[in-house]
């Protein structure tokens, strides 16, 4: 959430909303599953990786793409992928890609709804280091983690160098996928059919059944279909 960023407009099907803090003041807020999609890629392995995996992974050009969790959060409806195959990582890879993935999407969230000044995280994504300085590094903020009733470690932007490089190396990726979401969540109509419409869809784009112009048009059919 943002408290005294700036004015923004919010986008609901980017999962953004107004929330009313203790004194009944605006808040703006951003979600995403970020902890469903942690536990979903790292598939119980429980690891922390240093500098070193932060390297392997850079290296090997690994970066785990939006979106784990297809329901909720900034780019729904995008089906997570893999730049590399992700059985060539070991699991503390793994987690440092993880966690830069999801601070990356920290990032997109918390610029959408206007976010301004220092960032703090709580949480068990308080004790991740690779999360936070990625955190710090991709939002060119100050971020403090906070354990508990304590305040924690603050992370600086570019506090590990080679973060500074593949955080712009990630924006780019990411930044694709708002294009990507643009397309494919637009023909949505509901819960009920998303399934099978987004099957169909992604079907027909595979297959270069019907173009840009092509999905406008069934976009429109079903919006008319399914108000």
């Amino acid at each position: 959430m943002a408290i005294g960023g700036v004015a923004v407009r919010l986008d609901p099907a980017r999962d953004t909303l107004i929330n009313v803090n203790a004194l009944g003041d605006s808040v703006p807020l951003a979600r995403f599953m970020g902890g469903r999609e942690y536990e979903m890629m790292m598939e119980g392995a429980s690891v922390s990786g240093g500098a070193g995996d932060i390297d392997a992974v850079v290296k090997s050009g690994a970066t785990l793409l939006p979106s784990v969790e297809t329901h909720s959060g900034p780019f729904q409806g995008l089906c997570h992928r893999w730049t590399v195959e992700k059985g060539a990582l070991t699991d503390a890879q793994r987690h440092a890609a993880v966690s830069c993935y999801l601070a990356l999407m920290t990032a997109v969230s918390l610029n959408m709804i206007g976010t301004k000044g220092p960032v703090f995280v709580e949480g068990p994504f308080a004790g991740n280091e690779i999360y936070c300085s990625m955190l710090a590094t991709a939002t060119e903020r100050s971020v403090s983690a906070i354990a508990g009733h304590r305040g924690g470690p603050s992370h600086q932007p570019s506090a590990v160098p080679v973060l500074a490089g593949w955080a712009a190396q990630l924006r780019a990726e990411i930044s694709t996928c708002r294009i990507r979401t643009e397309m494919e969540c637009s023909v949505i109509p509901t819960a009920n059919e998303s399934s099978l419409l987004t099957v169909g869809m992604k079907f027909l784009l595979s297959r270069k059944v019907i173009g840009l112009f092509g999905i406008m048009q069934l976009s429109s059919f079903i919006s008319a279909t399914f108000p």
